[in-house]
């Protein structure tokens, strides 16, 4: 056991430790080292062993923020831009229809149905324009009937 610690002791003693100021010139770096210092650490570690040293405190160099002065804007670029109101489009209205329907008559193979616009009455089939319109009668139901131009269907209750 003796011997044991006669040998750790010689060998703890046969190197000898790095002076204090070696030891503390990796940790104690100016401010102002260069980002490549940082980015490659030095081969001699704090302790003077060549390996790296994962405890040693590296600061950061400042950078220091520049502030830009733009030139004074004039006071045209101050004012707001008038635009143009563009008009949105609107959608196609349907023309008015101004008839309305009284009733359906007939059998079941030729129904008609009966409109009036308040100068007089018109019998109508289906297929056939409805008075002056532009529109066609295109079915009979049971309580309405239904209209349609090219591009507008409208449907008409019966007695309104």
């Amino acid at each position: 056991m003796r011997r044991l610690l006669l040998i750790l002791l010689a060998l703890g003693c046969a190197r000898e430790p790095a002076p204090a100021i070696a030891r503390h010139d990796a940790i104690a770096q100016p401010a102002s080292s260069s980002v490549d210092s940082l980015a490659s650490p030095s081969p001699v570690s704090s302790t003077g062993e060549a390996s790296r040293n994962i405890f040693a405190y590296r600061e950061r160099p400042v950078v220091a923020a520049v502030e830009q002065r733009l030139p004074p804007a004039s006071d045209d670029r101050l004012k707001p831009v008038l635009q143009q109101s563009i008009p949105i489009p609107q959608p196609p209205q349907a023309p008015p229809f101004g008839y309305r329907c009284i009733g359906t008559f007939g059998t079941d193979a030729h129904r008609f149905a009966v409109f009036t616009n308040g100068d007089g009455v018109i019998n109508v089939s289906v297929g056939d324009v409805v008075g002056k319109s532009e529109f066609v009668l295109r079915e009979i139901g049971v309580e309405s009937v239904t209209v349609a131009t090219n591009t507008f269907t409208h449907r008409i209750e019966i007695g309104r």
